[in-house]
């Protein structure tokens, strides 16, 4: 095990402590609290997950584009959103998650993540997968899910490396299902990223590794109307909007 055992999570064979820092191989990662103000429940959790090493600067315009895009969409849409922005790198050289942004609405996280700053990432491969795993905990350690649901949207670029934890692709991806996740990832395609994301349910939307900004709208258009009616018709995993939604 290489978290503190204090909680446990089902069948994910993973624990960890509700806040704090707890242990990795290769270092520590801190999860924050929560700060929300009393009834400001929103409608839609999002979680904003970036690559930010340093080969994801290629298309680190083309990510705030689509990002304010999707989440001043879906707000105009489905009502108040909770936002909050996590980066990685590369754990192999130390660089571990971190939560930049927590509880902002479409605007304040649009803004986040267009301050981030893109670099390191050591070799080809990242540590993809073990992110995910950090978000879960983020997700998890949330004391009440809000009515609209939640959604993981990420924005990568390489392929992962396996998980820290040892756990499969498919192992992740089912754990993003088990938490009712809608989880959209934006990425290249790639086998284990496949793999995660059909076990997640989730809807892959390939980009290149330098995506024109005409494409990254597409990719905006596209998962903020899935988002949109995925949450107004209570989806468990993301479907795409009906021609008639406008």
């Amino acid at each position: 095990m290489f978290w503190p055992a204090k909680r446990t999570r089902g069948d994910a064979g993973l624990t960890a402590p509700n806040l704090g820092e707890f242990e990795t191989p290769r270092g520590r990662f801190r999860v924050e609290p929560s700060v929300r103000q009393a009834g400001s429940a929103a409608g839609v959790e999002f979680g904003v997950l970036v690559d930010a090493t340093g080969s994801g600067q290629e298309f680190s315009d083309g990510v705030t584009l689509a990002t304010r895009v999707i989440l001043t969409e879906v707000e105009r849409r489905v009502g108040r959103l909770s936002v909050w922005v996590q980066t990685h790198r590369d754990e192999d050289y130390d660089e571990f998650p971190n939560v930049i942004r927590q509880d902002a609405d479409a605007n304040a996280a649009s803004a986040a993540v267009a301050a981030v700053r893109y670099k390191g990432g050591g070799d080809a491969s990242e540590t993809h997968l073990s992110a995910f795993e950090s978000a879960f905990l983020r997700f998890d350690e949330r004391q009440s899910r809000p009515a609209g649901g939640r959604v993981m949207l990420v924005f990568i670029n390489a392929d992962t490396k396996p998980a820290r934890s040892g756990r499969s692709p498919e192992a992740i991806g089912m754990e993003a299902r088990e938490l009712g996740l809608l989880v959209y990832l934006v990425c290249e395609p790639t086998p284990a990223l496949g793999a995660f994301c059909e076990a997640a349910g989730g809807m892959m939307v390939p980009i290149t590794n330098t995506p024109s900004e005409e494409l990254m709208m597409s990719v905006a258009d596209r998962i903020a109307r899935s988002v949109t009616y995925s949450v107004s018709v209570r989806s468990v995993t993301p479907l795409e909007a009906p021609a008639s939604l406008r």
